[in-house]
């Protein structure tokens, strides 16, 4: 009996030290980014513009030092564009077009791109409104 009384009493001593607050989540999304030398997302996403819906399959490859790969598929049409970023410039791809456009940019930096972990975190550290 005195071995459960204790073990209680420590569940809820320890369930009350491990709270979680919109500082510590911002703190460790951003230690964690910092400390990444590369990443991998893919996902869907879901632009809705006045009453067109269009979705889109992404993959973004990223590797310290600014150097990402985007790659976007439209699922309506087909469509696919490449998005790199190295030393040399920004480049967009198409590739059903056998076209590539470089740029001088510092994209995805001069912009929000919610598909880049670091401007997620950028937006998240600006925006007072945010909710967690």
């Amino acid at each position: 009996m005195k071995k459960i009384l204790i073990g209680i009493i420590g569940i809820i001593l320890l369930s009350g030290c491990g709270k979680i607050t919109e500082e510590n989540i911002i703190k460790e999304f951003s230690n964690k980014i910092a400390r990444s030398n590369s990443y991998t997302l893919d996902g869907k996403m879901e632009i809705i513009n006045n009453e067109e819906k269009i979705d889109y399959l992404i993959s973004v490859n990223y590797l310290k030092d600014n150097y990402y790969k985007v790659v976007l598929v439209n699922e309506n049409n087909n469509h696919e564009q490449v998005i790199l970023r190295n030393e040399d410039g920004v480049y967009v791809i198409t590739p059903s077009l056998n076209k590539s456009f470089k740029f001088q940019s510092e994209w995805p930096d001069n912009g929000s791109q919610s598909y880049i972990l670091h401007s997620i975190l950028k937006d998240l550290t600006n925006n007072g409104k945010a909710k967690y």
